[in-house]
């Protein structure tokens, strides 16, 4: 069966953007199945992250914790306006004869373009307790070079509880399919669809995956600096393609204030800012 690939990864940080006002040092995670823990260490893979060991691997203590008291929920995320979903839930109505007595059914229209939508069941955020006294133990460790410098921790993390992804890589139209969901008992969603998803319809260039358990959809990461620890963000230098470590560091560093740190060294010097010219030409 065909995976969620990387090469979904620039539509799926599309339609979380569109949904989220992100700040910086957050970051859509991609492709769902790779599920980023909070106290991860590793790379920032935009979109997703490359773990490399865990807090604990530094002596840095780190301990999980729900930041909402309620989740939030159901959600419909689509990366395009003009993808439709219908749902029926009766047999004997002909538009929806297909879907079979004591079954629910869904129609997704893609139209002839590629496209992605998802069913977030409910979501809720994740953080790392007492960031105060992290700030100074992730100060101690990066003075200490214990942790090298670039690497990126995740203090934060967007989590879905339930979901389900269907992609289109376009000329599918319309997709039919039916679940197990008992739709007597709540309002139906897409995420209703996710634990009994039947596809009716199949297209070569349709892919679905459900995911029961949850998955991360995003999350918050903070980088290693020269001054200190920093919301990671894209880095783009004019005149370069791909940047080395250093040159990207630099342009991490470029242009900040001491405001702009999660965890600044004390004895950092931010009386001058010196850096490179950032560009939206040249990524890394």
């Amino acid at each position: 069966m065909p995976e969620l690939n990387a090469s979904w990864g620039d539509t799926y940080s599309h339609v979380m953007e569109k949904q989220y006002d992100f700040p910086d040092g957050w970051v859509p995670n991609w492709p769902p199945r790779q599920s980023p823990e909070l106290g991860d260490v590793g790379s920032v893979e935009y979109p997703g992250f490359n773990r490399s060991g865990v807090l604990k691997n530094y002596d840095v203590a780190a301990t999980p914790t729900a930041a909402d008291k309620e989740p939030a929920g159901p959600w419909n995320l689509s990366s395009r306006k003009s993808i439709s979903v219908e749902f029926g839930t009766d047999a004997s109505v002909p538009a929806w004869s297909w879907i079979g007595h004591a079954k629910a059914g869904v129609k997704v229209g893609f139209g002839e373009e590629s496209g992605m939508i998802m069913g977030i069941g409910a979501s809720h955020y994740e953080i790392l307790e007492d960031l105060d006294k992290l700030r100074t133990e992730l100060v101690k460790a990066g003075q200490e070079k214990k942790i090298p410098i670039g690497r990126s921790v995740i203090i934060e993390r967007l989590v879905a509880e339930d979901g389900l992804v269907l992609v289109s890589d376009g000329g599918v139209g319309t997709v039919q399919a039916t679940t197990t969901f008992d739709a007597s008992v709540d309002t139906l969603t897409l995420a209703s669809f996710a634990a009994g998803f039947d596809v009716k319809t199949q297209h070569a260039g349709f892919i679905h995956r459900d995911f029961p358990r949850g998955f991360c959809m995003a999350f918050r990461a903070i980088t290693l600096v020269k001054k200190g620890w920093l919301p990671f963000r894209t880095v783009a230098i004019a005149g370069f393609g791909r940047l080395t470590t250093e040159q990207w560091i630099a342009g991490l560093e470029s242009g900040t204030t001491r405001d702009d740190y999660f965890a600044p060294y004390p004895d950092a010097d931010f009386t001058t800012r010196k850096g490179p010219r950032l560009d939206d030409d040249d990524s890394f």
